[in-house]
């Protein structure tokens, strides 16, 4: 098959949810097929580039407020429109604006599309009138939407009952078990922005029997370290930045427990599954689709988005449970449903059904 593939941004110089996951699934379909992916042209890349046996396309746009979201889509059309004759089926990431653009890729360039949601451009579309048109269009234009969670596809079918709509999961990587002395008792590994709720686990830090190491960055970094000056937890909580992506599962595998204290805005953390990948247990927030894949008891434990006492509670739960080396294991196997061996072919099934 020739597959495109359209995300807004890609690795290295962006490496969100969506962003991985586009990364991971060009990596492995590229082993059986032809694989374009179409993304953002930065000042120091190529137009064109190869890349573990696929191509990257780039967008180019005009970085201005009131220009970059219509420079962006319709620059976009046009390239696949350059390649349409390299393209089979075009798998976009994010409805808004990818999912937006295969709408009128599909109608008018007769390519079918394959829409995936996401959390952000699901959960933040819902009260905002304008991201909900883009949302509606993406939906209905799409030949197929793929949903991280049954949460997710539930809610969606729910409001747009009309909707080809099926559960694809994330996917990620063997880690590998860290079972020597362990350097940091919580990890939180992410963007350190509002909605990933990482004051509250600062907030909670006080209370949690040992030591917590965040790892990431973002705009809240600075106030976030002013929390810890002020609550005077300089040694207990360590902002330690960013760390390289190929670092991440190492890091992750150095803690006991990691942490999403999320209070919105989550579909399928891929985090959480890079932590069971490498046998380390779950406190997450109970929103979205985090309670499809947080097992309460088995794989780690759920916590209310936002309180504070029990964040903490269920963290020294966690850090002080008997059933902790068994935890380990259910994460580990847990993880091993989502490798790309286990999906991929799922997804190549699915293209197929258009073809």
């Amino acid at each position: 098959m020739k597959i495109g593939i359209l995300v807004t941004d890609f690795p290295p110089h962006v490496r969100g949810g969506a962003e991985t996951q586009a990364e991971l699934l060009a990596k492995h379909l590229s082993k059986n097929h032809d694989v374009l992916v179409f993304t953002r042209k930065y000042k120091e890349t190529k137009n064109y580039e190869k890349r573990d046996g696929y191509t990257v396309v780039r967008i180019p746009y005009i970085d201005f407020p009131l220009l970059r979201f219509v420079s962006y889509c319709l620059s976009a059309y046009y390239r696949v429109w350059v390649e349409r004759s390299r393209i089979d089926i075009l798998q976009t990431y994010m409805l808004t604006p990818n999912g937006f653009i295969g709408n009128y890729v599909k109608r008018y360039l007769k390519i079918p599309i394959v829409s995936g949601i996401r959390g952000g451009d699901w959960y933040f579309s819902r009260n905002n009138f304008f991201p909900r048109f883009f949302v509606k269009k993406a939906l209905f234009g799409s030949s197929l939407v793929f949903a991280q969670t049954k949460i997710m596809a539930d809610e969606v079918r729910k409001e747009y009952p009309s909707v080809k709509i099926e559960v694809v999961p994330n996917m990620v990587e063997k880690g590998t078990a860290n079972n020597e002395k362990k350097e940091y008792d919580v990890i939180f590994v992410g963007n350190l922005m509002k909605r990933k709720g990482v004051d509250n686990l600062i907030s909670a830090a006080g209370d949690i029997n040992g030591k917590v190491m965040i790892v990431g960055n973002g705009y809240e970094r600075e106030r976030l370290e002013k929390m810890v000056y002020d609550l005077d937890l300089k040694g207990r909580v360590v902002l330690k930045g960013k760390v390289d992506r190929s670092e991440i599962l190492k890091e992750i595998s150095k803690a006991k427990v990691l942490v999403l204290p999320s209070v919105s805005g989550e579909g399928m953390p891929n985090v959480i599954l890079e932590a069971y990948s490498c046998g380390v247990p779950v406190v997450a927030s109970s929103i979205a689709g985090i309670p499809d894949i947080v097992v309460d008891g088995k794989t780690g434990y759920l916590a209310k988005p936002g309180d504070v006492s029990e964040l903490a509670e269920k963290i020294n739960h966690l850090l002080e449970d008997d059933r902790y080396q068994l935890m380990k294991g259910n994460c580990i196997k847990f993880a091993s449903k989502y490798y790309p061996e286990k999906i991929v072919p799922k997804i190549e099934k699915i293209y197929k059904r258009f073809l």
